[in-house]
């Protein structure tokens, strides 16, 4: 017993330290503008607060007042966005707060697996989860990812510990309402309760959430799903070949998650009446990798289930430790297991002790000085240039925030980032200024070098400014 309390004092230091680390790294995200420090998210996330923003100060949920297009994802995270804004924090320092709370939700998250589960699974989740680089690259850089984490965890934890498992459909609607893929998770749960007839009021509840989200967005948007899913959609079969190729770099190059993405697999196959359980972070993968994954690097699709893995990986764990007391082939499996858990685990700690902004916001300070308030501006990067400039219009070039864009043909490149429409953005739409890049980028294929091989962007636009870094570039119509 001294042992097992010892073993959870620790842990609840490293929770402490984790805190502490994460706080320190919000710190570092911001730009002075006129000696001010203006905090940031990553950008997506910056969409959301637009979206926010404008939400909290009476111009309606949009990206542009007047425009009924929702290209947020993240409806529940984006109304804690909103309560900032409302509760009256400042533009450049609402980010921050939201920084800070995901971090609190990040700290919860460890110290519900440490207290909740029993000693063995408890302590290695916990240290899992808090030392996993990709649920800290996306907290630090203020994604929803997180707080859907908790809610997908508190969801599948009934089914592994044997607690009432009344609440779960909440949990698991409350994970949609975050985030909409989350319907995996609330699919299974549902499934797993009429199996079991454990009829709940709780059952008809959770649909009635989700109905609510689906109802409201009918009604507010004019359409069932956000935007961004028909962004997102159309490649149809070829969508598999770049899935696979994100699950393989999750996997083996950014921290090395293959042990997790193993341990259900393993799992199932010595304990048969966990398979359900094991079976769900395999359709969570299945549905990545048929999306095609995501355009950036440490597994942010994979960031909601990585907590069931590590629970996962803490009773395969626990398993062969007890099992390994009278077989040498257990021992030296447990030893190899913990081994690829510690390297996962060493190849995030990096993250904690880098004080280096986790998201780029080179030339924000020069691009928000010079464009006219009355100005339509054409942006990429939908997020903190709009953001900070909440009184001007923006164009979408990438369809996150415009109706045409999205519902066009796939072209070139990452999910999210392969559809364009330069005759409609250049000819109809015809912004004042567009925000660009470099010209070093401008040869190959994707977004940015078509539109510099465009001839209506050669021949009507020119450039006019040039961030210190030479990253951000600016054109304005020669008219």
């Amino acid at each position: 017993m001294a042992k097992k309390r010892v073993a959870f004092l620790l842990c609840l230091v490293g929770i402490a330290c984790l805190g502490g680390a994460l706080a320190r790294q919000t710190f570092y995200q911001h730009v002075l503008i006129d000696g001010r420090a203006h905090y940031f998210l990553g950008d997506d996330a910056m969409i959301s607060m637009r979206y926010a923003y404008n939400l909290a100060n009476g111009r309606g949920f949009l990206w542009n007042p007047g425009e009924y297009v929702q290209g947020y994802t993240n409806l529940g995270w984006t109304l804690i966005m909103a309560a900032v804004h409302w509760l009256g924090a400042p533009l450049h320092v609402a980010p921050l707060v939201v920084l800070l709370i995901d971090v609190v939700v990040y700290v919860a998250l460890v110290a519900i697996l440490v207290l909740r589960l029993r000693p063995i699974p408890g302590v290695v989740a916990g240290c899992l989860v808090a030392l996993d680089g990709s649920l800290l690259a996306w907290t630090i850089a203020g994604f929803e990812a997180t707080l859907q984490a908790v809610f997908i965890t508190l969801a599948v934890l009934p089914f592994i510990d044997g607690r009432s498992s009344r609440w779960t459909p909440i949990w698991a609607a409350l994970a949609f309402v975050v985030r909409p893929d989350a319907v995996i998770v609330f699919a299974w749960v549902a499934l797993l309760m009429v199996w079991r007839r454990e009829f709940r009021w709780t059952l008809a509840a959770g649909p009635g959430l989700v109905a609510a989200v689906l109802v409201f967005q009918r009604a507010y948007y004019g359409g069932w799903l956000p935007n961004t899913f028909y962004l997102k959609a159309g490649a149809g079969s070829g969508a598999w070949a770049p899935g696979l190729a994100y699950l393989g770099r999750f996997a083996l190059s950014d921290f090395f998650s293959l042990p997790l993405l193993l341990a259900p697999l393993v799992l199932a196959a010595m304990r048969r009446e966990l398979a359900v359980v094991c079976a769900l972070p395999v359709a969570w993968s299945l549905y990545v990798v048929s999306v095609g994954g995501d355009a950036f690097e440490h597994g942010r699709f994979f960031v909601p289930i990585i907590p069931v893995l590590a629970v996962i990986a803490g009773l395969l764990v626990e398993r062969l430790w007890a099992l390994a007391r009278n077989q040498l082939v257990t021992r030296v499996a447990l030893v190899v297991a913990m081994m690829a858990l510690g390297l996962h685990v060493a190849l995030a700690v990096p993250l904690l002790m880098t004080t280096k902004p986790a998201q780029d916001a080179s030339g924000m300070a020069s691009t928000l000085g010079m464009i006219p308030r009355d100005s339509l501006v054409a942006v990429f990067a939908a997020g903190i240039v709009p953001y900070y400039l909440p009184e001007h219009r923006f164009h979408d070039l990438l369809g996150k925030s415009e109706v045409r864009i999205a519902r066009g043909p796939v072209r070139i490149g990452p999910p999210g980032h392969n559809k364009w429409d330069y005759a409609y953005s250049l000819d109809v739409i015809r912004p004042d200024f567009i925000i660009g890049y470099g010209d070093f980028n401008k040869h190959g294929e994707g977004f940015y070098p078509a539109l510099w091989r465009d001839e209506r962007f050669r021949r009507d636009y020119q450039r006019v400014a040039v961030s210190p870094d030479n990253v951000i570039w600016i054109y304005s119509r020669r008219e």
